[in-house]
C-alpha cells in the first residue's frame, strides 16, 4: 500500500512501482529505523533504491523512496 506522499514522490522522482516491488521481493538489506520503520535497500546498476515502510497488521505501507547519490546521501 503506497502512502499518498509516497505516491507524490515516486511519481517526482521517477521510480517505477516495478522497481519497487523488485525491491521488496529481492532487497539487498532491510534495517530497521525509526518509529519501527524498515528501509529497504536494492542496487540497480550504479543506483541503490531506498524505500522506507512500515507495517500495519499484515499490510506493508510503503511510506517514501529514492534513490541515493553515490555518497550515500539522498539524490
Amino acid at each position: 500500500i503506497y502512502s499518498k506522499h509516497a505516491s507524490e514522490r515516486i511519481k517526482e522522482r521517477k521510480i517505477s512501482k516495478k522497481e519497487i516491488n523488485l525491491a521488496l521481493n529481492n532487497p539487498i538489506a532491510t534495517k530497521i529505523s525509526f518509529r519501527d520503520r524498515v528501509v529497504i535497500t536494492k542496487n540497480y546498476g550504479y543506483k541503490t533504491l531506498e524505500i522506507v515502510t512500515k507495517l500495519e497488521g499484515d499490510d506493508i505501507i510503503i511510506i517514501t523512496a529514492y534513490y541515493l547519490d553515490n555518497k550515500g546521501y539522498e539524490n
